[in-house]
């Protein structure tokens, strides 16, 4: 049985998205997957071995090039390429107008979210089958319960399973000399995201830094973007400690990830890569709710703030009384409680 899965981005959305595929590959060991996806997440799906063929598309960018020459011909490619197969059946796990129109296009029989149970409900008027999922559930169950009714299973008891294989060897780690040839343990830390708003305080990083080192681990800090490369090496600065990687691939970081003796972030997509990957990890949320949405992993640990205005869900905090840190609602996750948090689950 073949399948298309419409699940473009964004990188947290398309890890919590593994567990349905593992499920799906328990009741029906036949099954495969080709995965629509945006172009700068194609090496993602690739990590789950039931996927057979990613169809890159570039929504973010096609927006952004709406008057380049190549644009319609890059458009009818792709088009072509969803179109070339008859699917035994095809989900759209996202549920947004955008996933819905590449649902519509593809060959076979469409499945997606009903109009009471996806993002945006007009997307489910172009489905030929619709399922009712509750919104109260988090995102994982939720595409758990979607593929469960559209392939006509009962989900598994167990708890969810992301299935995930890649190569673990740290090539790129040793042969820059990253990596301590003693094999002192390593942690990841990742400060940066695209909101400010969750952006835990510059000196509450370097003083877990400062914790971390004092007890030999090597600390490590990734980034993609130049913003977040300033970030990464203004805290290592200040903490006069640490080491900021090389930028690189998902799947290079991944393996960083699952070497690791621990990792410590904010609400970001690398975060649910590591927790994925069954690595410890403390996920810090501030303005944005873990309930829905957060890590979902056996070995890792929420800190939620505990603030008058928190979850707020703003982008940039508008808290404008006196506070020790910004934002504001972190000041309570401070960094002896994440680094106490963190040395449980390693010892666990």
């Amino acid at each position: 049985m073949r399948i298309l899965l419409i699940k473009t981005s964004s990188l947290g959305d398309l890890i919590h998205t593994f567990p349905a595929i593992s499920d799906a590959v328990t009741q029906m060991p036949n099954i495969v997957f080709d995965w629509v996806v945006e172009e700068s997440f194609t090496e993602i799906p690739t990590w789950h071995p039931s996927v057979h063929t990613v169809i890159p598309i570039a929504m973010r960018r096609w927006r952004n090039s709406l008057l380049s020459i190549s644009l319609k011909h890059e458009v009818s490619l792709c088009v072509q390429q969803i179109r070339k197969q008859n699917y035994d059946l095809i989900i759209d796990a996202q549920g947004l107008i955008k996933s819905a129109l590449f649902t519509y296009l593809a060959k076979g029989n469409s499945v997606g979210l009903d109009w009471h149970s996806a993002r945006e409900p007009l997307a489910s008027m172009l489905y030929k089958q619709c399922h009712v999922v509750p919104h109260n559930l988090h995102a994982v169950e939720r595409i758990r319960q979607l593929f469960a009714k559209a392939l006509k299973y009962t989900i598994p008891k167990t708890p969810a399973k992301y299935g995930l294989q890649l190569p673990f060897a740290l090539t790129n780690g040793i042969s820059n000399n990253l990596v301590r040839k003693d094999h002192t343990p390593y942690l990841v830390f990742i400060p940066a995201t695209t909101w400010p708003s969750k952006h835990w305080p510059v000196l509450y990083w370097v003083n877990l830094i400062k914790m971390a080192t004092s007890y030999n681990y090597q600390v490590f800090i990734p980034w993609y973007s130049p913003k977040e490369q300033q970030l990464a090496e203004s805290i290592l600065n200040q903490a006069q400690a640490g080491t900021i990687l090389p930028r690189q691939s998902l799947t290079d970081l991944a393996k960083w990830l699952v070497n690791a003796a621990g990792v410590v972030g904010v609400d970001t997509g690398l975060v649910h890569i590591a927790s994925a990957l069954e690595v410890p990890v403390i996920s810090l949320y501030g303005p944005t709710s873990s309930k829905l949405t957060g890590t979902l992993g056996v070995a890792q640990r929420i800190l939620n703030a505990n603030f008058p205005c928190a979850p707020c869900r703003r982008k940039v905090c508008n808290y404008h009384l006196q506070s020790v840190v910004q934002p504001a609602c972190f000041n309570d996750i401070t960094p002896i409680l994440v680094w106490n948090s963190l040395q449980k689950l390693i010892k666990y």
